[in-house]
């Protein structure tokens, strides 16, 4: 199973590429699964709520909440050719690692388990400036408890994004995530083709 994981700022597209790469890859006859973080499953959707609901979490309940709805989430997982994440690991060494400053490294060794070997071999990042992303929250209206975490919290989620797409150019793909969704959709789509290309024919 390939697993194939988006990445980037709330407000960058990320679920809507997520959508589309789901609904092409579908088209073109692959057996596709899509999952989105936190949730993946019941207990996951609950433990999404409580922590996108307004209220404090203390930095490390919240990090081991995420890693459990990770956890759940692929203990129900079913047999697919491509899995789509909409958030992974990274997500987590990102927020909680990075912006709230317990530690990337920390993270990611603590989350390892969670994940049960399913590692991501591909991860897309979608990268808009922290500005634009929170333009397009504004522009939504009420946002969550993470969504309103504030400027410079963005600001820390971007730089955590940059480090780790530069620390490992093996597994990230960065992609331009300003533009039209067509146009956003056009560059993974070509990106993918360009990685596996044993599989270019049917992308």
């Amino acid at each position: 199973m390939l697993i194939i994981s988006l990445e980037g700022l709330d407000g960058c597209g990320k679920s809507t590429q997520c959508k589309m790469l789901y609904d092409t890859l579908t088209e073109r006859g692959f057996h596709v699964g899509m999952v989105r973080e936190p949730g993946g499953s019941d207990l996951g959707n609950e433990l999404r709520s409580i922590l996108l609901r307004e209220g404090h979490i203390a930095l490390w309940a919240e990090a081991y909440l995420f890693m459990a709805a990770r956890a759940q989430m692929l203990s129900e997982l079913g047999e697919y050719d491509i899995l789509l994440c909409d958030r992974y690991i990274d997500s987590s060494v990102v927020y909680q690692g990075y912006a709230r400053g317990l530690g990337m490294e920390r993270i990611w060794k603590l989350s390892d388990p969670s994940i049960a070997d399913h590692y991501p071999d591909t991860t897309l990042y979608i990268r808009v400036p922290y500005e634009t992303c929170l333009e397009r929250l504004t522009s939504r209206g009420k946002a969550d408890r993470i969504e309103s975490s504030g400027v410079e919290f963005f600001k820390r989620v971007y730089e955590g994004y940059e480090t780790l797409s530069d620390q490992d150019t093996n597994r990230w793909i960065t992609i331009d995530g300003l533009g039209t969704p067509e146009q956003v959709h056009e560059r993974i789509i070509l990106s993918l083709k360009q990685r596996y290309t044993h599989l270019y024919m049917r992308i």
